[in-house]
């Protein structure tokens, strides 16, 4: 779990009010191949959960 002080997607609206990411790895040439949740990369935005949390106190 990677914890980060700042905000790493803000492309779109969608990914602005997201705070939680979780990405898993496939394989390039077969996609449908997976390594599942056994090896995944899991972010959280800090800045975001925190005002997502105040925004669901008001």
């Amino acid at each position: 779990m990677h914890l980060l002080d700042f905000d790493l997607f803000t492309d779109t609206g969608n990914e602005r009010q997201q705070a939680i990411w979780r990405f898993e790895m496939r394989d390039e040439i077969q996609p449908e191949v997976s390594l599942g949740n056994i090896l995944q990369m899991n972010l959280i935005e800090l800045n975001k959960a925190i005002l997502g949390y105040g925004q669901a106190l008001a």
